[in-house]
């Protein structure tokens, strides 16, 4: 799959609550973080398209980059700016990468992207998805979020602007230490959406290249 980006750097001077990967119980809310991880859940589950442009960087420190549509739940599509020949897609659970320069066309379980988190049909941030940090710059609120029962598949780190709250960035950090991220520049609740019709039909040209390539 393609690689991507990381959380930004916090100076340490602003306030940080870090907990390591899979170390669920190194982080213990405050009410205060408490009061901003309900915020931070009701807004989300109030979205239905994301848009943006993304930056990718890989582990070797290549960087490509393009645009994104998230359709919750469940759908995404990453068309990648030339001379990168990547396509990524997500849809019916499935993660879909297309790779043109060598006609190659992989799949994976949506559930083992932490993009999974994002895409899900509801957001909770307790349970299955656990909160790794919560950090509170001047004006902006940033968390990090793993699933629980799955750690080593990455981590999700969304960035919010803070009064009003609004989702200006997102990073995936996969379990290759590949990073991508997103910058927001359309949010809304669902006045834009994917075509899903044409999302399904390149997902099955991809799923037909795939049985060619094996045949």
């Amino acid at each position: 799959p393609p690689p991507c980006c990381s959380p930004r750097s916090v100076p340490e001077r602003h306030s940080r609550r870090r907990a390591p990967i899979g170390a669920r119980a190194a982080f213990a809310p405050t009410e205060a973080d408490k009061a901003d991880l309900a915020r931070i859940e009701s807004y989300l589950n109030a979205i239905t398209t994301i848009r943006g442009k993304f930056m990718q960087v890989a582990a070797d420190g290549g960087i490509s980059g393009g645009k994104a549509w998230l359709s919750r739940p469940g759908n995404m599509r990453f068309e990648y700016d030339p001379p990168a020949p990547f396509l990524l897609l997500a849809t019916h659970g499935q993660l879909v990468f297309q790779d043109f320069s060598i006609k190659q066309t992989s799949q994976a379980p949506l559930g083992s992207s932490p993009l999974g988190i994002l895409l899900g049909s509801k957001v909770a941030l307790s349970g299955e998805i656990a909160v790794t940090a919560l950090t509170r710059l001047p004006g902006e609120i940033q968390v990090s979020l793993i699933r629980a029962s799955a750690p080593g598949d990455g981590t999700l780190t969304l960035v919010f602007v803070d009064k009003p709250l609004m989702l200006r960035q997102w990073t995936v950090l996969d379990a290759q230490r590949n990073l991508y991220q997103a910058q927001q520049n359309v949010i809304d609740a669902g006045r834009a959406r994917l075509d899903l019709a044409a999302l399904q039909r390149q997902r099955d040209r991809s799923e037909e290249h795939t049985s060619e390539l094996q045949s």
